[in-house]
């Protein structure tokens, strides 16, 4: 009789190895940064998150004493909509309205990025349940490898949704498989794969995918009543958690209630279907979007157009080696140029992660020649309908999980390649895992700034801190409880706003103006009655100190 694996057994040391280390990197990210945050959606949710958990879900306005219209409210759409009873973020998943809330109540400052984290964990286990549903050699050791040389790693760090999207897909997929096997019924791949759809969309939409690629290849094993109840059970969880939030912010239950700001496909109103279909081929090879050497990214092609000769003939040594090594030199010249320059934001999916570029070269082997199939397939769908370019806007997110399925298949493979082929794909591995210590080392910079000036802004404790930059307001929603923020859409609103507070007792007599960069003169902001220093500024913006002329203060 076998024995029962022990759970901390050698074989699970790297797992568990690899997520301490992240736990970690997690926590001091949490110690630092106790205001800034990445990107001003992450400001919005977490304000959103902690306005939950005191009870309601319309957003709190603490500036109203000084615009008692509302007139300066500082968020609008299409980060929040209107209810009949104010203001509500339009991010309302299970990560705002849940996990933020208790991991903050629950362990306060080191909660913050825990959601992102267990995400991460999850999308971990579920690539090793689904190397071990496949078959794969090794998947102990393939799966933790992809959180470090992906861009897993730098999600995990940030408080957006996507690690925890690519970890339900993944076991949406894993789940499915195992189920099959067992000829079990099939309603848990299905809730995973309706949980990786109140996250992203677009992850559950190649989750689905991949779904479909396993149910078509064991069509012999499929019954009517297994799919029946995968298609009940992966609609039942996004129906049933939509009516919930329209119930608590009373209004109509619809998909963008449901789905928030997260379709894939709602780019496609008002946009042309031309702009997206040309950015297929940059969404996969260019560096960034102001590259000094943009001729680049013409060049890049080369591996992509291997890429695809290779899919549209029958694969043979030589040309795997031919393309394998023109991607090689492509990554290494586009990674070292990213390295020079140190890009905040990584936007070609092969930049931010050249190893997914050798999936096409794999041997199809019987368990993943449909899955390497359908991930090509899926890969392009995403890039044609992803938003903001086809997902070039603030990195490869809305390609992360074919990013992370891909290389898992390509960490599995190259455990067994000759030792030539080892160290070629281990050459493109190395150059994955130094973009994603960069990556880390560029968010602890970017983020470092914005902190220094929103620590300022807390001792300071100005009677508000008034600003005309629209998103100021949001990369600040970790002190909007602690500073009044007002947002002066124009420069006649800003006079029209230091009018009103006259009428207030006691009169204000200091407050923080954060102004655009062409305001770092002085005389373009001026106010009668109160006194200007230049005092730092925040992410590039001029931060002024204003004093009422005469005050003590």
């Amino acid at each position: 009789m076998m024995r029962k694996p022990s759970f901390f057994e050698t074989k699970s040391i790297l797992f568990w190895g690899a997520a301490l280390f992240v736990a970690v990197l997690a926590l001091v990210f949490c110690w630092r940064f106790r205001y800034a945050v990445f990107a001003g959606d992450m400001g919005v949710k977490y304000l959103q998150a902690l306005t939950f958990q005191s009870g309601p879900l319309e957003l709190d306005y603490p500036a109203k004493k000084f615009d008692p219209l509302g007139q300066a409210f500082p968020f609008e759409p299409p980060v929040v909509f209107q209810s009949p009873k104010g203001w509500i973020s339009v991010w309302l998943n299970p990560m705002v309205l849940f996990l933020v809330p208790l991991f903050d109540r629950v362990f306060g400052w080191a909660g913050y990025l825990m959601p992102p984290f267990l995400g991460g964990l999850l999308s971990v286990y579920g690539l090793r349940f689904l190397g071990r549903e496949l078959h794969l050699p090794s998947p102990n050791v393939a799966a933790p490898l992809v959180w470090l040389l992906t861009p897993l790693l730098f999600y995990s760090l940030i408080l957006w949704e996507h690690t925890l999207a690519v970890g339900c897909g993944l076991m949406a997929v894993a789940s499915l498989l195992h189920s099959i096997r067992k000829r079990e019924a099939s309603h848990r791949a299905g809730f995973w794969l309706g949980a990786a759809a109140l996250f992203r969309a677009e992850a559950a939409l190649f989750a689905g995918l991949i779904c479909m690629a396993v149910w078509w290849s064991r069509k012999k094993h499929v019954t009517l009543k297994s799919m029946v109840v995968w298609g009940i059970s992966t609609l039942s969880l996004p129906l049933l958690w939509g009516w919930l939030v329209s119930w608590m912010a009373q209004v109509p239950t619809t998909a963008q209630v449901t789905f928030p700001y997260q379709s894939p496909f709602s780019p496609w109103s008002g946009n042309d279907w031309g702009a997206h279909l040309t950015k297929i081929l940059q969404t996969l090879v260019e560096p960034f979007q102001d590259s000094p050497l943009g001729t680049l990214e013409w060049a890049s092609i080369i591996p992509i157009v291997a890429l695809v000769g290779l899919f549209l003939r029958q694969q043979s040594q030589r040309f795997r080696m031919i393309g394998v090594s023109v991607l090689l030199l492509a990554g290494t010249v586009l990674t070292t140029q990213q390295l020079i320059t140190e890009k905040v934001f990584f936007a070609g999916i092969l930049t931010a992660c050249p190893a997914m570029g050798v999936t096409p070269f794999l041997l199809r082997r019987p368990q993943t020649k449909a899955l390497i199939w359908i991930w090509a397939l899926g890969l392009c769908l995403l890039a044609v309908i992803a938003p903001n370019n086809g997902g070039l806007q603030r990195g490869c997110r809305y390609l992360l999980l074919p990013c992370v399925f891909g290389v898992f298949l390509v960490l599995s493979e190259w455990l067994r390649m000759n030792r030539a082929w080892k160290w070629a794909v281990g050459s493109i591995l190395f150059l994955g895992l130094a973009i994603q210590i960069q990556g880390v080392q560029v968010l602890w910079k970017h983020k470092e700034s914005k902190e220094v000036a929103l620590e300022r802004m807390v001792e300071s404790k100005p009677d508000f801190v008034l600003t005309s930059v629209w998103y100021f307001p949001q990369e600040a929603g970790r002190i909007y409880s602690k500073v009044p923020i007002l947002w002066a859409r124009t420069d006649p609103q800003v006079h029209a706003i230091l009018m009103q507070t006259e009428s207030i007792q006691p009169k204000p007599d200091f407050f923080l103006a954060v102004l655009p960069a062409a305001s770092a003169n002085e005389g373009n902001f001026h106010l009668p009655n109160w006194d200007a220093n230049r005092n730092g500024e925040f992410g590039g913006l001029p931060i002024f100190e204003f004093h009422r002329t005469g005050s003590t203060n």
